[in-house]
């Protein structure tokens, strides 16, 4: 019986074992360093993530005002609850309330919380978040009154981003 190939004539493509054991090598260390490399610079989410689109679980958000405003805080998102500390707010007076909402503009909000601040102008708050802080870009509290519109018709005194 003869071959169908003339001898040697796949001598030159396919490589000998020991061509191969080093190519294999060669693989296994590159495997490697490629996953250390990821390992060393994993702070900043998976490769390709986008990190204005990442959660916000447990981080500290700052609240500041806007220029001539008073008042400062700090709200904490742990999973699915927003803690909101705030102070050197005006005290609320009769007729009016702070309200805490999460928004991407005057017309896309979502409402969170309603409190008032004593006389201190301190308040803390704790409310169940019913949306993703990272589907809006701001946290913000307004001063409202008290009419029973749920909508925000007052000034912003406080926000921070959320993202």
């Amino acid at each position: 019986m003869t071959d169908k190939y003339a001898p040697g004539l796949f001598s030159g493509i396919i490589p000998g074992r020991g061509v191969v054991a080093g190519l294999l090598v060669v693989m296994i260390v590159t495997v490697a360093i490629v996953l250390a490399v990821s390992q060393f610079t994993a702070d900043d989410g998976p490769a390709g993530s986008d990190p204005a689109a990442a959660p916000v679980d447990t981080a500290a958000l700052v609240l500041s005002g806007r220029a001539g405003d008073s008042g400062s805080g700090s709200a904490v998102v742990d999973e699915d609850v927003i803690r909101l500390s705030v102070e050197g707010l005006d005290p609320t007076r009769a007729g009016e309330h702070y309200a805490l909402w999460l928004a991407n503009s005057d017309d896309d909000l979502l409402p969170l919380a309603a409190f008032r601040a004593g006389d201190s102008g301190e308040a803390e708050v704790s409310v169940p978040l019913p949306g993703a802080p990272a589907d809006y870009r701001r946290l913000e509290i307004s001063r409202e009154p008290d009419d029973g519109d749920p909508t925000r018709s007052g000034p912003v005194v406080l926000s921070a981003p959320t993202r």
